[in-house]
């Protein structure tokens, strides 16, 4: 990739047949890549390592080593046993019913779409020869017709 600086903060990165933007202000890049994954996209890595930045500074911090590890310092409990739950008794009272109706397994059948009375009682369109005037058949199913 080419990288054509062409402010301070703004340079045009030349990809193939193709050209982007990246601001680094802004952290705005024109193949909306960062404003997706918040990470820098290949066109980003290539202004920074032309202009030998760091690239941890430019990721979101979500993807930061800090902040993944801080995910893991809430102890996570795992449930009681089934026996050992503390039920109140109005939710033991309740009596949950299946539901009324089905739903029928597979692909849903095809509408029925309004149709107008031409397309029920119309005649339906017979084809007819461009070669010999004939109806029920094509030119290129014409057996006078053929070369």
């Amino acid at each position: 990739m080419l990288v054509v600086p062409t402010t301070k903060y703004v340079y045009t990165v030349h990809d193939k047949q193709k050209h982007f933007i990246v601001c680094l202000k802004e952290n705005k890049y024109s193949c909306n890549a960062f404003q997706l994954d918040q990470i820098p996209c290949a066109h980003a890595c290539a202004v920074l390592e032309k202009k030998n930045f760091e690239k941890g500074t430019y990721y979101c911090d979500l993807f930061k080593p800090k902040t993944v590890l801080k995910t893991y310092d809430i102890p996570i409990y795992l449930l009681p046993h089934k026996d050992d739950w503390l039920i109140p008794e109005r939710v033991l009272g309740e009596i949950v019913l299946l539901p009324k109706y089905k739903k029928p397994s597979g692909r849903p059948a095809k509408k029925d779409r309004g149709k107008s009375g031409r397309d029920i009682f119309g005649k339906k369109n017979i084809n007819s020869c461009g070669a010999c005037g004939a109806k029920g058949h094509n030119r290129r199913s014409c057996r006078k017709y053929r070369k």
